[in-house]
């Protein structure tokens, strides 16, 4: 990136600079006065400062000085990733007539909505006498210069079979979905790694939040050696900037080296363009779970050691939209105190025509019996459940009272599962393995089920950690869809 962009030679836009900085120090209505006592041409080169990304942004928004591949952004959520990458492809496409780039992320409606026309896109900051034409049909990109971008999504993986690319941009790669027994998404894999082929240099940016996956540490970290070390140090990830450097020998001999730079920053970095106190209502919400760690301070986390599930097997077996379901089913984790500290678990999700169980949402929240209760009669009301599942004899009778109070018909399922919360969580990992249970994505609400998947791939049974409440209404739900419990069921029964 440089001072002076679309052809403006550096020392004006210096001078333009200077001058701006002077009028900032008037009064408004004398900076009114002495903007329009100033040529045509000098306001319309200082309205077009606006587009001189290299003045607003933050040293870690500025593309690697040296020679790099791949540069990474895993910066917190909100904390400024966008920006930078749709300013660089912006540059891509000014200096080099004819250049050919990819976009890519995890679905379609993502690469319009945030990389095209989303606030940090690339219509939003292309200054009017640059600006592409988009071709809604062939999902192509064509500016003044004949630079042209493609879109595709990691959806539909076989679209980058065949085009050829200089440069690429990549979206959210840590969120892609990972096919079951894979260790990398196919659209990285067989798509977007072997299409970025052309010129003297081929380069891709990747901005994404990290996800505790092996994909996602191996990229960012370095593969684990013999000795199970990774080849970048915590002092090194602390830092917030760091590289990996690959060296390969082709089958000439000749030996070629690409760089990786990875930078990490948290939420914060970016907080003056954010609305007032947000950041502050994540951490309240996710204040100390992983998800805090990966999603506001943009940690790069791994899978713990004897945890009974991982991302790869939600990603696996992850659906998009609710199939046909013959029973669905409410089920709750409850907390019994008036002012609890934890959170009542409340998961919906249902059998389906095949025989599998389907997860599709979470409605948990952390209340009295009275709060959770009207969340879990408006979740069955809101996905005409059949009932309400939860532990045998969990239940006090007040409780059993209040809820009762909120819906008089009320219908509960008693599931009585074994004793141990690893005896109970093991069966329920077991039919995950086997691809028989199912969430369901919403492409409105990607999201909606992040929080239960963080609790369940952070809970180490042999660490002696209580098991979290979202993780446990999950475990009753599928105990009672699979009938795991046949043995000891009881029948349905009012309350």
């Amino acid at each position: 990136m440089r001072l002076g962009r679309f052809g403006s030679k550096p020392e004006v836009t210096g001078a333009l600079v200077d001058l701006c900085k002077e009028l900032h120090k008037l009064p408004a209505a004398q900076r009114r006065e002495a903007l329009l006592s100033l040529s045509p041409d000098t306001q319309v080169a200082i309205e077009a400062l606006s587009y001189e990304w290299y003045l607003f942004a933050r040293p870690e928004q500025l593309a690697p000085e040296n020679a790099w591949r791949w540069w990474v952004m895993c910066g917190g959520r909100g904390g400024g990733k966008t920006r930078p990458a749709a300013e660089e492809v912006i540059e891509w496409a000014d200096t080099n007539p004819g250049i050919r780039i990819a976009f890519v992320g995890r679905d379609a409606g993502g690469v319009r909505k945030v990389m095209l026309r989303g606030d940090s896109g690339i219509f939003q900051h292309s200054p009017p006498w640059f600006k592409p034409r988009w071709y809604k049909t062939d999902k192509l990109l064509v500016w003044p210069n004949e630079a042209m971008a493609e879109l595709h999504s990691s959806e539909e993986p076989g679209t980058l079979r065949g085009p050829q690319y200089h440069k690429a941009w990549v979206t959210e790669l840590f969120h892609w979905g990972i096919p079951k027994g894979e260790r990398e998404p196919t659209a990285w894999r067989e798509g977007i790694k072997l299409t970025l082929r052309l010129g003297d240099n081929p380069q891709g940016i990747i901005d994404s939040s990290p996800r505790a996956t092996e994909f996602c540490a191996d990229f960012l970290l370095g593969k684990k050696n013999q000795q199970g070390k990774r080849a970048v140090s915590q002092a090194q990830i602390d830092s917030g900037e760091w590289t990996i450097e690959h060296v390969l020998v082709d089958h000439d001999g000749k030996e070629h080296r690409y760089v990786v730079v990875i930078r990490r920053w948290s939420s914060e970095r970016n907080a003056e363009n954010l609305s007032p106190g947000v950041i502050a209502e994540w951490r309240h919400d996710l204040r100390g779970s992983r998800l805090e760690d990966q999603e506001l301070d943009g940690k790069i986390l791994v899978k713990v050691e004897g945890a009974l599930f991982s991302t790869e097997m939600f990603d696996a077996s992850r659906v998009v939209g609710i199939p046909a379901i013959v029973r669905t089913r409410v089920a709750v984790d409850p907390t019994r105190a008036d002012s609890p500290t934890d959170e009542a678990g409340i998961v919906v999700g249902g059998l389906g025509a095949d025989g599998h169980a389907y997860v599709w949402d979470d409605c948990s929240l952390r209340g009295t019996p009275l709060a959770w209760g009207r969340a879990a009669i408006e979740a069955k009301n809101k996905y005409g459940a059949d009932a309400i599942v939860i532990e045998k004899n969990r239940l006090e009778h007040s409780t059993k009272q209040t809820v009762r109070a909120i819906d008089p018909k009320v219908k509960w399922v008693e599931v009585q599962a074994a004793d141990g919360k690893r005896t109970r969580a093991e069966p329920v990992s077991a039919l995950y393995e086997a691809g028989k249970v199912h969430h369901v994505r919403d492409p409105r609400d990607p999201e909606k089920l992040a929080r239960l998947e963080d609790e369940m791939i952070s809970w180490d049974p042999r660490a002696r950690m209580a098991s979290p409440n979202r993780m446990d209404a999950l475990v009753w739900l599928v105990w009672d869809l699979m009938k795991l419990d046949e043995k000891v069921r009881k029948p349905i029964r009012l309350i």
